[in-house]
């Protein structure tokens, strides 16, 4: 069975992502990393370089609009951005999607995972924890 897996790779220095972390980032398929507006690479890419071949990595864009009162725009926007990853997991692939800091406290992965389960309700996704294995 496919899943996905929420990563936090640390505060913004590759010396501090954990070994499980680093043997996640090895074992996946595919690491989705995120993407604002400007396209630059973000801090969880630039970690993520340091352990992965750049072909396993796949920026996954985030429209960062204004949805303090549009529930359903930002759901079909992060609709939007599940799809390569469910593509992924349609493959059959190991997917992972790193993030600065706790993918439980910086709601990036929680969102993600959500869009993921909606159209893929058999859809293993955990963050990598201490309990979690690879």
């Amino acid at each position: 069975m496919s899943k996905l897996i929420g990563l936090g790779v640390g505060p913004g220095d590759p010396d501090y992502v954990t070994v499980k972390g680093v043997k996640a980032i090895k074992v996946a398929d595919v690491i989705f990393v995120p993407v604002g507006n400007t396209g630059d690479p973000g801090y969880a890419e630039e970690i993520v370089r340091h352990y992965a071949p750049q072909d396993n990595i796949v920026r996954l864009p985030f429209e960062l609009g204004n949805w303090a009162d549009d529930y359903e725009e930002r759901r079909l926007a992060w609709d939007e951005a599940a799809k390569p990853v469910i593509e992924a997991l349609n493959e059959g692939k190991q997917c992972l999607f790193a993030t600065i800091g706790d993918p439980n406290v910086y709601a990036t992965f929680t969102y993600l995972a959500r869009a993921v389960s909606r159209a893929r309700p058999d859809t293993e996704t955990n963050e990598l924890t201490e309990k979690t294995t690879c």
